[in-house]
């Protein structure tokens, strides 16, 4: 008796046989003669609005990269931050869990870096004080030259949030809740 070779899937045959495609002159794969291909004038078509549509795309592009240079030059906008603003903030209108998880998994890095306390790796809030602390003192070597400073410390009004980073809040500022 001869033996069954059930599940097997065309054993012995090439993977590009089994696809109904035949060998051609050459090495190449001739497409099976049942294969549908789009119209040359579909084809061009598309291309067209997809070419228009990019263009509007770039343009559109561009604009908002002037708007977000002009910005930084004229308002002091950080580029790097806003940037990071703005892919958190896509985030969270696509999936607001996806934002919430890596919210509350950055937080809990900060948190770990802070208890690790080397000098070798200061926390993101350690940095950015010293950041800061070297920004006052240029800012105070600029007012003793008779320039005046940008610095606008005038608090939080009654009744807002305080909208500063951890890193700026110094013990005893921020109000509980």
């Amino acid at each position: 008796m001869g033996r069954s070779r059930k599940g097997t899937g065309g054993a012995g045959k090439s993977r590009k046989q089994r696809s109904g495609a035949t060998p051609a002159v050459g090495g190449g794969v001739k497409p099976p003669e049942t294969m549908q291909l789009t119209s040359q004038s579909d084809f061009e078509a598309l291309a067209r609005r997809c070419s228009q549509h990019q263009e509007k795309v770039s343009e559109e592009s561009g604009s908002m990269g002037s708007l977000i240079k002009e910005a930084a030059e004229k308002q002091h906008l950080h580029k790097g931050a806003f940037g990071l603003w703005r892919r958190l903030h896509k985030m969270g209108l696509s999936d607001p869990t996806k934002l919430a998880t890596f919210l509350a998994h950055f937080d809990y890095y900060r948190g770990l870096a802070v208890k690790i306390g080397r000098t070798e790796h200061p926390s993101l809030d350690d940095r950015a004080r010293s950041q800061l602390e070297m920004f006052d003192q240029a800012e105070a070597g600029e007012a003793e030259d008779g320039e005046e400073s940008n610095a606008t410390d005038q608090g939080t009004p009654p009744g807002e949030k305080d909208a500063r980073p951890r890193f700026q809040v110094h013990d005893g500022e921020r109000a509980a809740g």
